[in-house]
């Protein structure tokens, strides 16, 4: 488990925006009320007429000081720009972040204090891979973007010359669940409505989405990777020696791969957009091993001829 002590974290919430499974989240507002609110939003920006929209996301103090100062001495924001405010910017994660593009966000731009200069690389590298995915869906480059403002006429001029991109079609789900469950909505939206969608969309490494492959020559059936994977995403079979793997429930961890004794797990970062991504798979079964007194199967053939070579 992890510890965190209140009177030394500032509450910038990189953690909950970092951590790929919800275990750590950030509760101001509680549950899934931004989502709540960035739904209407976008749905009563459509329903007036609205096209492209770009989600303008700050804070209350900084980025709300920086709008004011645009409108006061500037053109102030484009007509199609939205701001969204949000207690830390920070604190927004990859959920966040496709589940705007799914309610038909054009460009997303979040916009940083001067002071969080330091705190951004968490957020700027979930940025990156968000933008991975919705390339690789046919959405565009670089819709989603970050940036230290340390003048607001420098933001405004971003704003207005800010290239918009081809929204998707509006989502009408309202978001259920945690983390994950917002993520997979998200996904299975953005590739429905997809521009040029595919079946399997590979990342880069660390990306917190993909499946395992393992070489079953060498696989003993020990099972270890099962009991250390925190997500649940390896299973065994209580009636006969067999391991299964759903993609997904995988976050890319790599526990299981430290942790197996014969070193025959690969991770392989990318998601899996069929049916199958969702499902159980087999990844090894044999028959059991059957006492050669008594004739009662136990554990798998594998593992005790593996034994029995120790042993000679």
């Amino acid at each position: 488990h992890v510890s965190i002590d209140p009177y030394i974290g500032v509450g910038h919430g990189a953690c909950a925006a970092a951590c790929p499974s919800g275990a750590i989240g950030y509760d101001q507002p509680s549950g899934n009320g931004l989502a709540t609110r960035l739904r209407t939003l976008l749905k009563t920006y459509g329903a007036a007429g609205g096209e492209t929209p770009v989600l303008l996301v700050h804070d209350m103090e900084f980025g709300t000081d920086a709008i004011a100062m645009m409108a006061r001495h500037g053109r102030g924001l484009p007509a199609d720009t939205l701001p969204f405010v949000v207690n830390e910017v920070t604190q927004v994660g990859i959920d966040f972040m496709l589940t705007a593009l799914a309610y038909g966000t054009s460009r997303m731009h979040m916009v940083c204090a001067p002071k969080q200069r330091d705190e951004i690389d968490s957020i700027e590298e979930t940025a990156k891979l968000a933008n991975a995915i919705a390339a690789g869906l046919g959405y565009g480059a670089e819709i989603i973007s970050v940036d230290i403002c340390d003048d607001p006429s420098a933001l405004e001029d971003r704003l207005y010359s800010m290239t918009r991109a081809v929204p998707a079609s509006a989502a009408e789900y309202q978001v259920l669940g945690g983390k994950r469950d917002a993520l997979g909505q998200a996904l299975s939206h953005l590739h429905t409505v997809a521009p040029a969608p595919v079946d399997q969309l590979a990342l880069d490494e660390g990306a917190p989405f993909g499946s395992i492959s393992i070489d079953v020559d060498g696989c003993t059936l020990c099972l270890s990777c099962v009991g250390v994977c925190p997500a649940g995403a390896l299973g065994d079979n209580p009636d006969k020696p067999q391991l299964k793997f759903t993609q997904r429930n995988c976050i890319q961890c790599g526990l299981c791969k430290t942790t197996c004794p014969e070193s025959v797990i690969t991770l392989n970062p990318g998601i899996d957009f069929t049916e199958a991504g969702a499902d159980w798979l087999g990844l090894k079964e044999e028959e059991p091993f059957h006492c050669i007194k008594c004739d009662k199967p136990f554990g798998g053939k594998s593992t005790i001829e593996h034994m029995v070579t120790k042993l000679e």
